[in-house]
């Protein structure tokens, strides 16, 4: 130990040097970490080498239709525009914002934008079961399902599109405007833990579509095809102590029904591997509309 000592003293300078390193690494760390929990959402940033989805219904725009006007990143188009001379006015219009710029994160769309990007927007919103009119304005009613949406995906609920939020919109929607094969013949119960919603559907259109929210970890809700086995209108739970208005089973203990925390805490809570509602009189209307031996599928 002696010898390896006499050996070390040589080189006094190494250790000092490996400790200024690993607490300079160490103290960019909760820096890296802070600006990813708590992004700007305005904030600008490099644009994504492709666009983060895939257009995959045909009375969507096509990526080449979006390409030709413009809504996918150009990295040639990046300078900035050149100034009015000084003294002078702006005649031309603001240049209508582009898909790809939001996803890029240098701009968001918001009350008052219009055309493709924002038809676009109310298209996937229609597919992720929150209805608005798909007529390329930014309106208040476009402002209120971006809300809706944000707040059932923890998003900042700032009623504008950003980046996140077009990210989030683009995953939950990858499939289409299309239903799985299961929820296409008769009546079904069709819950999408993707999109966080359960639809009635009979023979392939949706009649009832409802805000859900599930199991979490250790009581999670069963996916698969079931069928309702016993429906009870003002159930209650033993184990837990609370009231289960209009229930369906349709696995063992597991049910679709109404509950009040849901309504009044949001995505806060999560149930016990039921399927909680929040729109009581809605949730009344699929209750009557349900029979025992409706199919249920269940799927992410």
């Amino acid at each position: 130990m002696k010898h390896r000592a006499n050996q070390d003293r040589g080189l006094p300078w190494l250790v000092p040097a490996a400790l200024i390193g690993a607490v300079l690494s160490l103290g960019a760390i909760p820096a890296a970490v802070m600006v990813l929990a708590t992004p700007d959402e305005d904030a600008p940033v490099s644009a994504p080498s492709s666009p983060p989805f895939a257009l995959v219904d045909d009375s969507l725009p096509t990526a080449e239709e979006l390409a030709v006007h413009g809504e996918l990143p150009d990295p040639a188009a990046a300078a900035p525009a050149e100034l009015p001379a000084e003294g002078t006015e702006a005649t031309e219009e603001a240049p209508t914002k582009r898909l790809g710029e939001v996803w890029a994160g240098t701009t968001v769309l918001r009350v008052g934008d219009s055309g493709l990007p924002v038809k676009f927007v109310q298209q996937r919103l229609t597919m992720a079961g929150i209805e608005v009119p798909e007529n390329g304005q930014y309106d208040d009613a476009m402002a209120a399902a971006v809300t809706r949406l944000q707040q059932k995906f923890d998003l900042t609920a700032s009623g504008r599109v950003n980046r996140y939020t077009l990210t989030t919109l683009a995953q939950i929607t990858g499939r289409g405007p299309g239903l799985p094969a299961e929820c296409l013949t008769g009546t079904v119960l069709c819950i999408d833990k993707t999109q966080k919603v359960v639809r009635l559907v009979v023979d392939g259109t949706p009649e009832v579509t409802l805000d859900a929210r599930f199991g979490s970890f250790g009581t999670a809700t069963n996916e698969g095809l079931f069928e309702v086995y016993e429906k009870r209108a003002d159930d209650w739970s033993d184990e837990f102590g609370v009231p289960m208005r209009y229930s369906m089973y349709f696995s063992g203990g597991q049910a679709i029904h109404y509950s009040d925390f849901f309504a009044t805490e949001g995505y806060s809570g999560a149930s016990h591997g039921c399927v909680n509602t929040r729109d009581l009189e809605a949730t009344a209307a699929m209750f009557d509309m349900v029979s025992e031996g409706t199919s249920v599928y269940v799927y992410t």
